[in-house]
């Protein structure tokens, strides 16, 4: 699954149930890694959290973020993709090319409905 994406920039995961993902993926592509979360201020107390946007705002996500890259997305977990829509629609401010989600596990119809409505493939390790 993951070879089918041997033409990707840089692997964009969820934090924090992505994040393992994520780094698998990336360490096997060789590809940097930007970890987004999707709500802000959820951390530990006297912590911030940054939104999606401000994440991909740093200096470390616009060295690798430019037109055109191209942009895999994973995460632990998709049921109603709500997440992983927040993250295509932050990401689309660069005109970056998403290739394509893996998930570990895709509950109900929530995988089908991303690739029906986004037009690129939701490859999932389970479906339950």
């Amino acid at each position: 699954m993951v070879s089918d994406f041997t033409t990707v920039d840089v692997v964009v995961t969820i934090a924090p149930g992505g994040t393992q993902w994520g780094l698998l993926v990336a360490e096997n592509l060789n590809k940097p890694l930007i970890i987004v979360r999707p709500y802000p201020n959820r951390g530990a107390k006297g912590t911030t959290e940054r939104t999606i946007e401000e994440v991909l705002q740093s200096s470390n996500a616009q060295s690798v973020l430019t037109v055109g890259t191209r942009v895999l997305i994973v995460d632990d977990v998709v049921s109603t993709g709500g997440t992983v829509r927040k993250v295509v629609s932050a990401l689309s401010s660069y005109h970056a090319t998403i290739l394509g989600v893996v998930v570990a596990i895709a509950k109900g119809d929530g995988a089908q409905s991303l690739e029906n409505d986004l037009k690129f493939p939701v490859h999932c390790l389970a479906q339950v």
